[in-house]
């Protein structure tokens, strides 16, 4: 598996490259749950789902930030 990180967000068509090609990306809005010690493969879920809506990261920055 591949991954690339960036500080910015993916396009729709980037994040369909990317799970059709088996590369997790990781936005700036997962960056911070990782560096905070997250999982890295907890975030593979949300792997080519979007960015998410603020509710849906803020259940992830409650359930994996220290």
């Amino acid at each position: 598996m591949a991954i690339f990180v960036a500080t910015t967000r993916f396009s729709p068509q980037a994040e369909a490259f990317a799970v059709e090609h088996h590369i997790l990306t990781l936005h700036r809005d997962f960056f911070g749950l990782w560096n905070n010690g997250t999982p890295l493969l907890s975030l593979a879920e949300v792997n080519g789902r979007g960015q998410g809506e603020a509710r849906h990261r803020a259940r992830w920055k409650q359930t994996y930030s220290k």
